[in-house]
């Protein structure tokens, strides 16, 4: 997805955003998928079988973010159109 991002931002003259801002995000947002595939990676490569509470407090934040992310996008799709 990063990499489809980067494609369109170079094909884009004009964006809804700074490129740089968009780049930023893309960068930022690839960083925190790799960081989680990481670690459910060494839940599987460590065998364990019980997630501890901390962890599960952990994630629920994390799907609590990623829920405020995917409204913002959809609002820069929205400014896209607006724009």
């Amino acid at each position: 997805l990063t990499h489809v991002i980067f494609v369109r931002l170079d094909r884009s003259f004009i964006t809804p955003i700074d490129r740089e801002d968009i780049h930023g995000l893309a960068l930022a947002l690839d960083d925190c998928m790799d960081l989680l595939e990481a670690a459910v990676d060494h839940l599987d490569l460590y065998n364990i079988q019980v997630i501890p509470q901390a962890v599960k407090s952990m994630a629920e934040y994390l799907e609590a973010q990623a829920a405020q992310v995917h409204l913002l996008t959809k609002s820069l799709d929205k400014m896209a159109w607006e724009g």
